[in-house]
């Protein structure tokens, strides 16, 4: 109701198309709230609270737990604050499948893509429901996070490889030689 009313008093094309991704965005968030009971309830106190009740982002949280299937359960990957104004509706949601995927390193528009090009099989069924899009992104890994543990690889390689005291007759993996270290490199840091 809030966001059919939202996008109702836009008066200018442009602020139209502010207020339709606004509208957009609120309509995902609905989507992810749970039904207020006394068991979504714990969950919400037992689970970390990303954002909370005055809308500020949550200082303890420096990480998102793994992101499940199923986030109505616990434990889970956190909880926002998040009131509908939907009678029967919790005063928080779950993490929406845009946001799954941005945490896991993909763009808005990796998102759109995904939900704009996809294919209903029967009606109201599409191929990537939103389960299935919240299971891509906790099956997947940050490519910012691999980047970083290769990069810590190949330097410790180059530490041990330029130890004074290193065992000459032992084969390093990676060595500077190697052609598996310039195939990782050239790989990890062309732009």
């Amino acid at each position: 109701m809030f966001a059919v009313l939202l996008c109702i008093v836009v008066k200018t094309p442009l602020n139209y198309i502010k207020y339709l991704r606004l509208c957009n965005l609120f309509a995902e968030a609905v989507e992810c709230t749970p039904n207020d009971t006394e068991s979504r309830r714990k969950i919400w106190q037992d689970n970390p609270q990303i954002i909370l009740p005055d809308g500020s982002f949550n200082p303890a949280i420096d990480a998102v737990r793994t992101i499940t299937t199923k986030q109505d359960r616990n434990p889970n990957s956190g909880n926002l604050y998040f009131d509908s104004g939907i009678d029967g509706r919790s005063k928080f949601r779950y993490l929406t499948p845009r946001e799954c995927l941005l945490f896991m390193g993909f763009t808005d528009e990796d998102y759109r893509k995904l939900k704009y090009n996809n294919i209903e099989f029967h009606k109201g069924d599409a191929l990537f429901a939103r389960d299935k899009i919240i299971r891509l992104a906790g099956n997947s890994i940050p490519v910012k996070l691999l980047e970083g543990v290769f990069y810590q690889i190949l330097k410790i390689d180059d530490m041990l490889c330029s130890h004074p005291n290193r065992n000459k007759s032992v084969t390093v993996l990676f060595s500077p030689e190697s052609s598996y270290s310039e195939m990782i490199r050239s790989y990890i840091f062309k732009r």
